[in-house]
């Protein structure tokens, strides 16, 4: 009975270990990524990390203003028709239309990172490219969208 007791008692411990993170660490539970969120006393709150869904654009980038993302791609969703002459006269012009892909082959690299592709318009805006690119969530769950080989241009999506 005693041995019994122990055993259980240095389950306890390292499953309480397992957990003992700080926000922003990442932890895998049942084959699934998750992000540790806070903590608090003895209790930890933990968000699936996962890009599928309905995300906001929320810095930089084009008209594209929301994004729809599942499994291995994301589509177009919303479009503002404010920001970017180009854009507009390429939507205008059907070259790109609600629906459309935006990121496509999006493979997982890490626990909160993954390549991809990003849809660009060609220049002179008459066709599209799709250019390499990284997608990064962040400590507060929002996404970062980055074209590789370039430190100034992203797009940042909080999920809706």
């Amino acid at each position: 009975m005693k041995k019994a007791f122990l055993l259980l008692a240095l389950a306890v411990i390292i499953v309480g270990t397992a957990f003992a993170q700080k926000v922003g660490d990442t932890t895998q539970l049942g084959g699934q990524t998750y992000v540790v969120e806070s903590v608090s006393g003895d209790r930890v709150t933990l968000r699936k990390v996962s890009l599928d869904g309905v995300w906001v654009r929320t810095v930089g980038g084009n008209n594209i203003t929301v994004v729809t993302f599942s499994g291995t791609s994301a589509v177009i969703t919303e479009f503002s028709n404010q920001a970017n002459a180009a854009w507009n006269g390429a939507r205008n012009n059907g070259i790109i239309n609600i629906g459309d892909p935006y990121i496509r082959n999006i493979i997982n690299t890490g626990a909160t990172t993954w390549s991809c592709e990003v849809l660009e318009l060609n220049t002179g805006a008459t066709g599209i490219r799709w250019i390499s690119g990284t997608i990064t969530m962040q400590e507060d769950g929002t996404i970062r969208i980055g074209i590789t080989g370039s430190s100034s241009w992203r797009v940042d999506f909080k999920k809706r």
